[in-house]
């Protein structure tokens, strides 16, 4: 299971830091409210607290450069795969496509629990930072079998390779890299864009290599009131479901799924570790093994 990578300096540098500049200015105050001559302790804390937040400051910045850097070297490859797709060229290595939902673009996305790191995506692109999302996810757990790309006017800052087209063309350049892909990827909210993705999966016969995804509930959050960082997923849901009749997409359950609509049947897969107490036996939800065993049967396929 992956872990933040800024965990241990947010707890052992930052927040340290913050609260040592808090507490030194809390005893600056005092003593000066109370005429008395200011402590060399409190010069030292509130030294010790300002090294510590601009040490913390450095850091950040550091790692903002290292996940744009990363970013680039994944787009570069998005780049090229799109020019050898539209020249109807064949792509050495497979790759699977990520339908973004752009309407909730800058939200908050928790990275499923208990998938595997791939150690070859870590060593290539680094440890993902504390922006674990979904879109990482899927980037890491697919990596094996081939890159996560997606098109975007908005790429985000570490997940899937990313392609900027223009709004003109983009289901041109959707349709095409759908075509050549190994497998697809897509979170079937109610959106404009997203209706017109679900309607050229179906009529072109790729529901077989669809993954649809049921984002996890963002409980968390909610309850600590941080509505702004979530969207109400089984809202969206619900609306999703009610538009894509055809597709009988099932109900929304709060610890999220991945799935397939093979035919009649939705066949489901784990995503990410079981939770107890979820009400859903082990049995419904799947197999994670056998999620990428289907994406090495894909890769494979788009190879042939």
């Amino acid at each position: 299971m992956w872990k933040h990578q800024d965990a241990r300096q947010i707890l052992l540098i930052g927040c340290p830091g913050f609260v040592l500049v808090a507490v030194a200015g809390c005893l600056f105050v005092f003593a000066l409210a109370s005429s008395r001559s200011i402590s060399v302790y409190i010069w030292l804390l509130a030294l010790l607290g300002v090294v510590l937040v601009v040490w913390f400051g450095v850091l950040l910045r550091q790692q903002e450069a290292r996940v744009d850097r990363y970013q680039k070297k994944r787009d570069a490859r998005a780049i090229v795969i799109r020019e050898l797709v539209l020249a109807g060229t064949q792509v050495e290595r497979p790759y699977f496509v990520y339908l973004r939902p752009f309407d909730i673009d800058g939200k908050f996305y928790a990275a499923p629990n208990g998938i595997p790191s791939d150690h070859t995506y870590v060593e290539e692109f680094g440890w993902p930072t504390a922006d674990h999302d979904l879109e990482s996810a899927l980037a890491n757990l697919v990596y094996a079998f081939g890159l996560l790309v997606a098109v975007s006017d908005k790429p985000g800052d570490a997940g899937a390779a990313h392609v900027k087209v223009p709004e003109s063309r983009w289901q041109k350049d959707v349709f095409t890299l759908c075509s050549q892909s190994a497998g697809i990827f897509m979170v079937p909210f109610d959106y404009e864009g997203t209706a017109w993705e679900v309607n050229m999966l179906v009529g072109a016969g790729w529901l077989g290599k669809t993954f649809f995804i049921m984002p996890e509930e963002q409980g968390f959050a909610r309850q600590l009131g941080m509505k702004w960082m979530t969207r109400d997923y089984r809202d969206l849901w619900e609306k999703g479901q009610a538009r894509y009749k055809n597709l009988r997409l099932p109900d929304y359950q709060k610890q999220g799924l991945i799935f397939q609509i093979m035919g009649e049947q939705v066949k489901s897969y784990q995503f990410g570790s079981s939770r107890p107490f979820s009400g859903q036996p082990d049995q419904e939800i799947g197999d994670i093994e056998a999620l990428r065993a289907r994406f090495a049967q894909l890769a494979e396929q788009s190879q042939a």
